[in-house]
């Protein structure tokens, strides 16, 4: 709900100057803006006087031998990667990647149109010129292999995986209080609301749970995502959003973790996961955790965690069940956790 101004309830009256109406202008000449504008000032000047483009960090050229490390999400990248990487090769750079997942290739239906384009140059730009590809998993470098297979030949790619999820929780001190409005028995799920996401049979589940449980919440913790309007709507418009359906798109990392502290169940429905962070978070927290039996996630959580058919909103429900009517069974899955 979008509030008129003289419903902002900030307490700070240079808040109360950035009402509908005033112009840029009037609301930076406000003293308590002083700061402000000599930071802005100095980004402007960073901008306008090449000297200040920190030049010394500008690498002329790559000499022979040099090694480049593609990394995070480069695809976004205006420099394409079609162009870069055979340029490298030519001068004898040796070329190695960051490789998350084939999400975008596996399952175009899920991503956003943008990125299946700009994904698909970059990879198959690294395809032909990369000599090592570094996974986040194995499942991830399976489908790599797999992929390469299927359409480049038999050119062979050399692989390897680095091992992630080795976490260290922190104590009281980094763990704030709860954001929940009210004292709930819940669900977590942690995850971008988007097609991948699955938070439709997540949805499903609960709402068959839920009808026998009326203490029992569901808490989503994820920004608003693409390709997924019928569930953004879903969850906007359900009878129980704000009771016992509650959807935080913007909380920290303390919040976050009170949030897995707390939760009954932490439960993921995704399509595919190159790793499955959120996973390995909640049994780091000792969380009981339920997730798919697809991508990565039975590889973050091993023998941890329970697992579904993420298109089964039956078998989820029936597993939730079977921990909310059996304390004894839950009791122990919590145990084999904390030790």
């Amino acid at each position: 709900m979008r509030c008129a101004p003289s419903e902002y309830k900030t307490g700070n009256a240079v808040a109360r100057q950035l009402e509908p109406g005033r112009s840029i202008k009037r609301t930076l000449t406000h003293p308590a803006l002083r700061g402000l504008r000599r930071g802005l000032g100095k980004i402007y000047k960073s901008f306008t006087h090449r000297g200040n483009l920190h030049r010394e960090r500008l690498i002329p050229g790559f000499e022979p031998g040099s090694i480049f490390l593609d990394v995070d999400s480069s695809w976004h990248n205006s420099l394409k990667r079609s162009v870069l990487l055979p340029s490298l090769l030519r001068d004898d750079v040796r070329i190695a990647t960051m490789h998350y997942d084939a999400t975008p290739l596996l399952f175009p239906e899920l991503t956003h149109a943008n990125t299946v384009n700009v994904f698909t140059e970059h990879f198959h730009a690294h395809l032909e010129n990369s000599s090592l590809f570094i996974c986040i998993s194995q499942a991830t470098e399976r489908d790599l292999i797999k992929y390469a297979h299927e359409h480049t030949g038999h050119r062979s790619i050399r692989t390897t995986t680095i091992g992630l999820g080795d976490f260290e929780v922190s104590g009281d001190d980094g763990i704030s209080a709860s954001p929940l409005p009210v004292q709930i028995q819940y669900l977590l799920c942690v995850a971008t609301i988007e097609a991948r996401k699955n938070h439709a049979v997540l949805l499903d589940a609960f709402e068959r749970v839920a009808n026998k449980h009326p203490n029992l919440g569901l808490v989503l913790v994820g920004r608003e995502g693409w390709n997924a309007e019928q569930t953004i709507t879903r969850i906007r418009n359900h009878c129980l959003l704000g009771s016992r359906i509650f959807w935080f798109e913007n909380l920290d990392d303390k919040e976050l973790a009170r949030l897995y502290k707390d939760a009954f169940l932490c439960v993921s429905t995704s399509f595919y996961e190159g790793f499955g962070l959120p996973i390995s978070e909640a049994l780091s927290y000792q969380c009981v955790t339920i997730c798919s039996n697809t991508g990565a996630l039975a590889e973050a959580a091993g023998n941890y965690a329970d697992y579904i058919d993420p298109t089964d909103a039956t078998g989820l429900c029936n597993r939730i069940e079977a921990y909310l009517s059996d304390p004894q069974e839950y009791n122990n899955r919590k145990q084999s956790l904390m030790n």
